[in-house]
């Protein structure tokens, strides 16, 4: 516990290489050891290009680790590598089953408004703008509801404002177009 507090604290020390190497070596001797959030902390860097090359197949190798023990964040970022192709061809069948996942086991909001794109969209299945729409609202009350943290509230709130201007479900509605899309900006 005591290296992976100390790997974490140090994960973004990219200025010195010597404590960089450090936190890699630790995290790749705890994925030996088969700790899952050393995987996912690893498995970010690569994704991201953070400190070491940005290598898709490693991250999503290691998501994949930290996923099959239940990490939440790995769950939602395998989504987002079958859904947008980044380790092999785009596989959105694999997004919706990590999406649904995520949306049932943690209530995750980016995998639910990813889910409601993909019923926006019909991908992987059949197009449904009011069930897309559903999806967004759920997503929005869950970040809105306390000490939820999630990056996601931009997103999504470019999702309702562009609904509100556009949707064919929602009646058209510039104010809360407008209070959306500022609140995404």
């Amino acid at each position: 516990d005591a290296a992976l507090d100390w790997a974490c604290q140090h994960h973004d020390y990219l200025e010195h290489p010597e404590i960089m190497d450090r936190v890699v070596d630790v995290y790749e001797t705890l994925i030996d050891m088969g700790n899952p959030v050393a995987a996912l902390n690893l498995g970010s860097m690569y994704y991201n290009g953070t400190y070491l090359e940005r290598d898709y197949k490693e991250a999503a190798r290691l998501y994949q680790i930290a996923a099959d023990a239940g990490e939440e964040e790995a769950i939602c970022n395998l989504g987002y590598c079958y859904y947008y192709g980044r380790h092999q061809e785009v596989d959105y069948r694999k997004a919706y089953e990590y999406w649904t996942l995520g949306a049932l086991l943690f209530q995750n909001p980016s995998c639910m408004y990813k889910l409601g794109d993909m019923y926006k969209n019909g991908y992987n299945v059949e197009q449904n703008e009011q069930h897309a729409l559903h999806l967004y609202f759920v997503a929005m009350n869950v970040c809105m509801s306390d000490d939820y943290q999630d990056d996601a509230i931009a997103d999504i709130d470019l999702r309702l404002g562009t609904a509100f201007l556009h949707s064919d479900v929602l009646e058209h509605d510039a104010s809360n177009a407008l209070f959306h899309l500022n609140r995404a900006l």
